[in-house]
Order: structure tokens, then C-alpha cells, then sequence
């Protein structure tokens, strides 16, 4: 797909979601390599992966080996819920990219519209006593980081990911063209289809 400034973000990604699990966390590395061989060109990261060290790594061995220039991939990571606030924006963004021994990311997500989370090792179905609801004015402040990172080149372009239609025409509302987000992310799967959702 080409994105409005021309970057071109294959719609095949290789995620790296629950490579924290103790089986696959040790191959993590080579799998990564492997896919980069088999031709996979999007590597989709987030923080909340726990991994971005070691996908790192791995794109650092397949850049080096020859096996694929940094410009022919397409990185991309996520800004996760407790650092949804207008100080840890930036920084969060500068550990993934130092985690993952990157220059620039070309797509930089916010992971969910709320900061709410549960701790690592939380089962699916803890309660998180401090959950609060979306606020539209304190995301903003979130968004506002998030086109800082673009305007300074450390990010190619901004996104969204698990948003709402709600959320969603509120942030098209009170964004322009240079700061609007190119890409929205969503679980899409035969059980969960979000069809109104992607109707929209």
C-alpha cells in the first residue's frame, strides 16, 4: 500500500506478539531472521512485546549479513498505555528505537486510545482498579507528541491501533492533513470481525 508520503508498507507484516511466551522467546531472534529471508519485509513491534531488544537483533543481522537493506523494511512499533501522557510520548518512543537499533521507525502507533493497562503476567481477566475512561483532551495531548516524533524525522508516519469508531471521529475531527494518522490497526478474524468497523 502506498501511504500519502509515498512510503510504500507491505500489507504482509510479521508480528512479533507473544514472543515473550517461554517456547519461542529463545528463537525469537532467528525466527525473525527467517521470515526477513522468506521475504518478509513488515516487522510489526510494540513495547508491550517485551522484545523489541531482541527484534533488534535480528534486523541488525539481516542488514549486516546483506540479506536486506534497512530502507527496504518496514518497522513498525507501538506507544503503550502507561506512557500515554504528554512526557513519555517522545522518550518512549526514542527506547523503542534504541531497543531496536533504529535510526527512524516508518510507522509509529498509539497502541490503544486509553492508558489503561495491566501489569505483565496479569491474567485476562484481572481487573485494573485505576482504569479510566477515553478522554478525548488527553489523548490529543498524546497525538500532538506523536506528530513531534514525525516532524523530526524520527518517525516516517503516525497511526492508531484498537480504536473505536467514536474515537476515531473524534480524532479526525481536531487533526489537519500534516498531523492526520495514515494507518488504524484492529484484531480482524473470522471470531471478531468488526465489520461496522471496517465498513467505516
Amino acid at each position: 500500500l502506498e501511504l500519502p508520503d509515498g512510503t510504500r508498507m507491505p500489507q504482509a507484516a510479521m508480528g512479533t506478539f507473544h514472543s515473550d511466551n517461554t517456547d519461542i522467546a529463545e528463537k525469537m531472534e532467528d525466527i525473525v531472521i527467517e521470515a526477513i529471508r522468506l521475504g518478509y519485509r513488515h516487522i510489526d513491534c510494540a513495547t508491550a512485546y517485551q522484545n523489541e531488544e531482541v527484534v533488534g537483533k535480528a534486523l541488525k543481522k539481516a542488514v549486516n549479513s546483506g540479506m536486506v537493506k534497512r530502507e527496504e523494511l518496514f518497522v513498525l512499533s507501538k506507544l503503550w498505555n502507561k506512557h500515554m501522557n504528554s512526557e513519555e510520548v517522545i522518550p518512549a518512543c526514542e527506547d523503542s528505537l534504541k531497543m531496536l537499533g533504529l535510526d527512524y521507525l516508518d510507522m509509529y502507533v498509539v497502541h490503544w486510545p486509553w492508558p489503561n493497562f495491566h501489569v505483565p503476567g496479569a491474567s485476562g481477566d484481572a481487573v485494573n482498579e485505576h482504569a479510566v475512561p477515553y478522554i478525548h483532551e488527553d489523548f490529543m495531548k498524546v497525538w500532538e507528541k506523536m506528530t513531534e516524533l514525525k516532524k523530526s524525522g524520527k518517525v516516517k508516519n503516525i497511526g492508531t491501533s484498537n480504536q473505536t469508531q467514536k474515537t476515531m471521529e473524534l480524532l479526525l475531527r481536531d487533526i489537519n492533513e500534516s498531523n492526520r494518522p495514515v494507518y488504524n490497526q484492529m484484531e480482524l478474524h473470522p471470531l471478531f470481525q468488526q465489520k461496522d468497523l471496517v465498513k467505516y
